[in-house]
């Protein structure tokens, strides 16, 4: 039982330590394409939040794990392109993907 309580006591100790001292990171606005219907303007959107995240991912751990998240997505959007499998909804769908990590940094 004192076992766990040392290790509660670590981890809450951790995670103010993690919440203290360093300004909270503010990233550009990224507009939603306006269609969905060609992947250019989606890699494009991508490509931008995932350049961003990674500018940011020296001082900031999510930032270096969701520019992890947007290269996933980049990575297969290129794979539904080449394959001719391309739909609205695939790019839709890695867009949020992105988007929602991108917006998840602090």
């Amino acid at each position: 039982m004192k076992t766990y309580r040392v290790f509660a006591g670590l981890a809450a100790a951790m995670v103010l330590a993690a919440g203290t001292g360093a300004a909270a990171t503010t990233l550009p606005d990224v507009r939603e394409p306006a269609s969905y219907d060609k992947p250019r303007p989606v890699r494009t959107a991508i490509e931008r939040m995932q350049k961003t995240l990674a500018d940011h991912a020296e001082d900031n751990w999510q930032a270096q794990r969701n520019a992890g998240i947007c290269e996933d997505a980049a990575r297969r959007l290129h794979d539904y392109v080449t394959s001719q499998a391309y739909t609205a909804e695939l790019g839709e769908q890695l867009w949020r993907e992105c988007h929602q990590a991108y917006t998840g940094v602090e």
